[in-house]
């Protein structure tokens, strides 16, 4: 919406307004609690964003303050930032196995070339310093130019994708790109339909990610997946550049029907090609 940008804080009483006026029962209420918290959160208001996130759950909007998706999927259960369960992470091994296994092929293709296609952090999660993608598939969409260019890359991820991930909305395959000092600031994804996993590629010393109250960071050629619809948030306090290619998929839980429900809710249809964008 324009005026979250134009005038965040006119922005934000707006949406205070309609927090008030709607009440928990409003079939918008999760989004306007969703879009404000964002707002707050760029403005540097800590202590209003954790309130209205407390209101929340004690209203039944969120089942957690760490947890604050736009769709929220409360039949998955547990529902925990790193999951851990035996059946979830054996629904996955077909990603964990071709992603670790194809590591060196995807390090040589996509760190070897020069003036690769860059996409700017298009949702302001910045705090600090520059954080980049190239971009592989957003919203389900393949990016056709990317998806020709970086063959070695495809082969590894195509047959995650059409089993793991097929048909999804809010699915990305994206090279993230984040130089020294650089700072996401928190933030939760969309919907618990996605487990999102990340292959580290280059890992140096003083990066680390936070979801919920968990500190990790990531290993060279070694898979890690979370559920992003937790607050997470990175911090890259090192010297050299980090760069982790980053894949969603389906989370092992859902059946066809949530599926299903999960394109109804999004308004996503198949489709193949990326919307163009202009690149940085």
């Amino acid at each position: 919406m324009w005026i979250t940008q134009k005038d965040p804080k006119a922005a934000a009483e707006h949406f205070r307004r309609a927090v008030q006026i709607q009440g928990k029962h409003h079939q918008h209420i999760t989004t306007i609690i969703y879009t404000l918290g964002g707002i707050y959160n760029k403005l540097g208001y800590p202590e209003q964003e954790q309130s209205l996130y407390e209101q929340a759950v004690q209203q039944g909007v969120f089942l957690d303050v760490q947890q604050r998706p736009l769709l929220l999927l409360r039949s998955i259960t547990p529902s925990v930032p790193f999951p851990k369960e035996k059946k979830t992470l054996s629904a996955l091994q077909l990603a964990f196995d071709r992603l670790e296994a194809g590591c060196k092929a995807i390090q040589e293709e996509l760190l070897g070339l020069t003036g690769p296609t860059l996409y700017q952090d298009n949702e302001q999660l910045e705090a600090s310093g520059h954080w980049r993608q190239i971009v592989l598939m957003r919203n389900g969409a393949k990016s056709v130019e990317n998806w020709v260019k970086y063959t070695k890359t495809v082969d590894v991820i195509e047959p995650i994708v059409e089993k793991l991930a097929k048909n999804m909305p809010k699915a990305s395959v994206e090279l993230s790109i984040m130089e020294p000092g650089t700072h996401v600031r928190p933030h939760c994804g969309p919907s618990n339909h996605r487990l999102r996993i990340h292959l580290g590629l280059v890992i140096p010393e003083g990066a680390e990610m936070r979801v919920a109250n968990e500190t990790t960071g990531w290993e060279e050629c070694k898979v890690m997946v979370f559920d992003d619809s937790f607050e997470h948030e990175v911090f890259h306090n090192g010297t050299k550049r980090r760069v982790v290619l980053m894949l969603d998929v389906w989370h092992p839980a859902l059946d066809e029907n949530e599926k299903q429900y999960v394109r109804q809710y999004f308004r996503w249809t198949p489709h193949s090609v990326m919307t163009p964008k202009v690149p940085h």
